[in-house]
């Protein structure tokens, strides 16, 4: 399985099962680049020391929203870009 890069890692930990459903390489990158523009965006507003843990927070959230109430993840790759936002 392919791990994020090092600097993701923390953010995603919390989907870790769903990063690994990814596939190929472009995929993982398509998904780290969201990831990296939100949490600039997160650092905008909670700073470059809270900002990884607020948006693995919030990844874990609806990670959980959707195992509750939507059921399993059909599609990893827009569940995870949709997530980032």
């Amino acid at each position: 399985m392919a791990l994020p890069s090092l600097d993701l890692r923390a953010v995603l930990a919390p989907v870790k099962l769903v990063w690994a459903r990814l596939e190929s390489r472009g995929v993982r990158c398509l998904v780290e680049a969201k990831v990296r523009t939100e949490l600039a965006r997160v650092v905008g507003f909670a700073g470059p020391a809270n900002a990884p843990q607020l948006l693995a927070d919030r990844l874990a959230r609806r990670l959980d929203n959707q195992m509750r109430l939507g059921g399993p993840i059909t599609d990893p790759v827009g569940w995870l870009i949709e997530a980032s936002p």
